[in-house]
């Protein structure tokens, strides 16, 4: 028999114990008391729906109380954060490391919807025309970019590559 099983044989044989204990007899098979062994299967089956209930709902407490409250940032602290990003991105462009400049820029696209920030946000830490961003867009964002396709746009080889 396995470790599990004979873990459940002994919480089985402690609860049998706790029973022989407080009523001074083994589980009856026969009436007694003018209780069947199915009406009293019965109470505890309702007595476990409601305290299992009542532990869900301590559960649910505890996560509340543990959930960090959302945090909140003003504007200006976005727009240094965003600047922040769009620079490491520039540079990760600059330098040819696409896979990390993707990266940075989906973050920055993630973070920007989760905090509906607005193209209008963008013109005021100077993202309007950068020429990354219309490389990197994937949807136009404002009316001068309905033609921006990333299909048609400039590819970035390195000087001597193969790639041209």
């Amino acid at each position: 028999m396995g470790l599990v099983n004979e873990k459940i044989i002994d919480l089985i044989k402690a609860r049998l114990e706790k029973g022989h204990e407080e009523y001074n007899r083994d589980v009856p098979i026969r009436r007694e008391r003018n209780l069947s062994n199915i009406d009293e299967a019965v109470d505890e089956v309702l007595d476990l729906v409601v305290y299992l209930t009542a532990y869900t709902l301590e559960l649910q407490a505890d996560r509340e109380e543990k959930k960090p409250n959302k945090a909140t940032m003003e504007v200006s602290d976005l727009m240094y954060i965003f600047k922040g990003l769009h620079s490491i991105h520039e540079e990760a462009w600059r330098d040819n490391a696409q896979v990390t400049a993707n990266e940075i820029h989906d973050l920055i696209s993630k973070m920007k919807k989760s905090c509906n920030w607005t193209h209008e946000d963008d013109k005021k830490i100077g993202q309007t025309d950068n020429p990354i961003n219309k490389v990197m867009d994937h949807s136009p964002h404002d009316p001068g970019d309905e033609n921006d396709s990333p299909l048609s746009a400039p590819t970035k080889c390195i000087p001597g590559s193969n790639c041209d």
